[in-house]
Order: C-alpha cells, then structure tokens, then sequence
C-alpha cells in the first residue's frame, strides 16, 4: 500500500505566551513533573533508568519554560482513515518538520497493525532505490521521517518487521537481558555509503538491525571516495560471536579497506562484575596487549598508554582516548579497550573479544607482571587457544613477548 501525503491532514498552531494564564499552566506543568521526579528518586533510587528519564524530562522543560520568549507550536495530525488525530505540543521551529515526520510514521505503523507478513516475505521483496526504502515495489518511508529520534537523512529504515513497523541500524539499544553484553566498535573505508552497508546487513541476516549501529566516523578522514564508517555492534556474550561472523561476511562482500587510522574498541559489560578488579587486571596485561599489535598503535592519540605516567592526570581529567577507558563506566557501565588496530576478520576480532572477557572474568587481581605468556594462561585457567593466539599475534609483529 502507497501513503501519499494528501492522505494526511496536517494542522500547525503556533503557540502564544503573552498572557499569564498560560504562563501559569507551564508552570504547574513543571511542577508536576518535579514531584514525579522525586518521588522516583526516594522509591527507586537515583541509577534507575524511569528516574533518570523523568529528570531529563524536568531539564528539558525548565529550557523551554526559561526561553518562554520563543515561538512553540502545536501539531495535529490525522489520516482520512483514523478518526482520531494526534497531538504534539511545545514544538520549536528547528524541531518541527522532523517532527511531522515522525508522527506520519507513527500514523503509519498503526494503520498497518492489521497487515500480517512474515520476515521472510520481506527480506525477498524488499527493495532500495536512491537511498528509499520499497517493499513490493511500494514505497514506505517519508523524506523527513523519524523514528527513535534519528532522522531519516542520518539513516534509512530497513527492518520492517512484520506489520511494516519500522527498525533501523541507526539506534543502537541495549539487549533487554540480564545476561553481560559486549558492544564492538568496527572502524573502516568505504566506498559505499550507509544505506548500501545497512541493506547488505539486513540482507545477510534480519536481526542484524536490533544488533548494529552503522554511522560516520569523524575520526577518520576521506580518502579518495572513501568515507570513514563505524558499525556499533551490541550483542550478549553468547551471541557475539555469530553477530560477528555474519558481520565480517557483509564487510568482506562490501570490499571494506581498514587503514592505519582505524581500531577496534570493545565495551566489556561490568553490571555483573567488579570494575575495579577488572579494570586494574586489564592495566596489568596493558603491555602483552600492546605486544600483539603494530607499534604504530602505541603512539596513537585515540588510544593512549594507560600506565603512562600521565594515567592519573588523563582520569582526573575525565579523558576516555586512553587504550583502557574508564570513563564509560559512568556512561554505559562498561570498560572500553581501545588498542587494537583496526580489522574486519570475524576471527580476529572474535578471538580478541574472547581474551577480554576472560581477562575481565578474573575474581582477583592480577598483582605480578607476566614475563611469560605460558604462565599468564595457567595461573589464570586460559585455555591452550587463548594461549597459541597470544603467540601468533605477537610473533606476527615481532613483538618482545
């Protein structure tokens, strides 16, 4: 089915704050809010996510309450087949068309509740063409459409799931699982732009879209017609693994260049272990780990030296271009380790995944310096893969082990 935008009815109202009626209803607004906002914080505490995101609505509201001055308005949208219209206040002008997008999808996804069809008759049908996405040969999104708050030019939409409700690779979410996750950064070239990479994956295999996140690197500069592109990859421990694979699959098709400028970073989940002993194991092995990588990466800014003698200094300063970064504790709760020269082999970057966790996996902290990997590996329960692995990439760049 075509949604035409002469089927939307669409209604601006700009908003008026002059008198002090309506000041006053602003106000008791944020007041109500504020009392939400504790009463979360006394019976939840202050880490809890429903806390966090009433207090970030209060922010937000004391902004726009003390800019009164600015010009907001209220949209209404409706569909000749919905009877009922939806309705969005206190919107600025920069947000304002993005917003009309989004709504049209939302109208969108719910005209299409009853429309039964499965992931399979999708990823047969599905088409792209001149970055929009086509299903059956219908188009089925918008030039200015949002989801998740991502507008559509930073992304197209692929996943339609099965009712046309729309998915994409440019919202990483965190698996809901009790289970530890990992999220892998992947820093490459290419020449193909963010909708072709986002249509291979999606193509490879369909869950990939609630798994990657694929957005521009600033960090690397073009080269030629090639443009630096990262894939956030977030997956549980035990599904990492195949996440990858099908991952390298895609990059190897797409021809994926990986200069020196490029990395791999890898979030180590820390909800269910000890971040200090983890953190001070992984500074421990800091200088094995550099040893299985080119000597370039040792002088690189993106990953400095934690056990320089500027470590302390760089935390205090809250910096997180260290090789093991701290400072996503407060962020994500995990450790991120950053030395690793950029790759897109599904091997490399599965087996060095594996000796992360392990590492971060030790109840107790590491308090001698490892002369020997031999050692390292049977005083700590690595397994003899783990061990030949260690070997082959320090042998493979000379490295002192």
């Amino acid at each position: 089915m075509r949604y035409r935008l002469r089927d939307f009815k669409i209604e601006i109202e700009e908003l008026s704050y002059d008198n002090r009626a309506e000041k006053d209803i602003l106000y008791s607004k944020l007041l109500r809010y504020r009392k939400d906002c504790s009463e979360f914080r006394h019976e939840l505490g202050e880490s809890d996510e429903t806390y966090k995101s009433c207090k970030k609505m209060v922010t937000s509201f004391k902004k726009k309450y003390s800019d009164i001055d600015r010009t907001f308005y209220t949209i209404k949208v409706s569909h000749r087949r919905l009877k009922k219209e939806r309705v969005i206040e206190f919107v600025d002008r920069k947000g304002l068309r993005g917003t009309i997008g989004q709504t049209c999808v939302e109208v969108i996804a719910e005209l299409n509740r009853s429309r039964t069809k499965t992931k399979e008759d999708f990823s047969k049908n599905i088409q792209w063409k001149e970055g929009r996405v086509y299903v059956n040969g219908e188009r089925v999104q918008y030039k200015y459409s949002l989801i998740g708050l991502v507008h559509s030019k930073k992304g197209v939409f692929i996943n339609l799931k099965q009712k046309h409700l729309v998915s994409n690779f440019f919202t990483a979410k965190k698996p809901k699982t009790k289970d530890n996750y990992i999220g892998v950064e992947i820093e490459c070239y290419l020449k193909h732009s963010r909708d072709d990479i986002a249509a291979a994956l999606f193509r490879e295999d369909i869950n990939l879209a609630n798994k990657v996140h694929v957005k521009d690197d600033g960090s690397l500069r073009p080269q030629g017609t090639e443009k630096g592109v990262e894939l956030a990859v977030l997956d549980t421990e035990e599904g990492i693994k195949e996440t990858i694979i099908s991952i390298g699959k895609v990059l190897k098709e797409l021809n994926v260049r990986v200069g020196t400028a490029c990395g791999l970073h890898v979030h180590i989940d820390m909800r269910h272990r000890i971040a200090e002993i983890s953190f001070n194991n992984l500074v421990k092995l800091e200088r094995i780990f550099y040893n299985m990588q080119p000597s370039e990466r040792e002088t690189n800014d993106y990953c400095r030296k934690t056990f320089s003698s500027n470590v302390y200094k760089s935390l205090r300063r809250g910096e997180r271009y260290m090789a093991i970064n701290s400072q996503s504790l407060q962020q994500h709760d995990t450790i991120e380790v950053r030395m690793h020269e950029g790759t897109a082999d599904a091997d490399v970057i599965n087996n060095w995944i594996t000796l992360l966790t392990k590492v971060c996996s030790i109840d107790k902290k590491i308090t001698k310096t490892y002369r020997s990997i031999k050692s390292l590996c049977k005083e700590n329960g690595f397994k003899k893969e783990i061990e030949d692995y260690i070997n082959k990439r320090i042998k493979k760049y000379e490295r002192a082990a």
